[in-house]
């Protein structure tokens, strides 16, 4: 496990290959994890990984939190609070597909940019699930931008944008939902 309260941390290569729960809470974290294509941000074996405050800032040339489901766990990034921005092959994977696995995001402020992967890609992308007003902002170059593969749900007060240089904004191969005063643009 790993907590961030406060500080400032700064890396040049992959932050962390953990087993089980990261977490942020305040401070300030740099990740610049760009020497090769295959580096990751945040690597969690099986999560959760879980960001409230702060600052978080990551380039990587694959994933910039990556939570590849192998061993039992709640395979969830959720973040509820912090000024996230990612810049990488796609921000957020979680790649387990056969569990259940979560993408929440439910307040702050998340600014992603990928390469030739979706930005934000789970069984499930849930915002805007609590009394915040989280702005997401997620671009992919080649593929949606944002992709639930069961479900993708909008609601509250959410400010979502999703824009994709050559695909759909949003892509779900199960149910959309929108709900209360959710803000949404899809461009693609």
């Amino acid at each position: 496990s790993v907590k961030i309260r406060s500080g400032t941390i700064r890396t040049n290569v992959t932050l962390c290959m953990i087993f089980y729960d990261f977490t942020v809470e305040g401070g300030v974290l740099e990740i610049d994890a760009t020497t090769n294509d295959l580096c990751n941000g945040i690597y969690s074996d099986s999560g959760p990984v879980t960001i409230s405050g702060g600052e978080v800032h990551i380039t990587a040339g694959q994933a910039g939190i990556f939570v590849p489901g192998l061993r039992n766990g709640s395979q969830t990034v959720q973040i509820a609070g912090g000024d996230i921005h990612i810049d990488a092959a796609t921000c957020i994977y979680i790649s387990k597909q056969d569990r259940d696995q979560a993408i929440t995001i439910s307040g702050g402020s998340f600014t992603g940019t990928a390469g030739h992967l979706p930005g934000l890609m789970a069984k499930q992308i849930v915002i805007g699930s609590g009394s915040e007003t989280p702005v997401v902002q997620v671009t992919s170059k080649a593929q949606p931008a944002i992709r639930g593969t069961e479900s993708i749900s909008i609601g509250g007060k959410s400010q979502v944008t999703a824009d994709s240089g050559t695909s759909f904004g949003f892509h779900t191969a199960g149910t959309f939902a929108i709900s209360d005063s959710a803000q949404m643009t899809a461009t693609g």
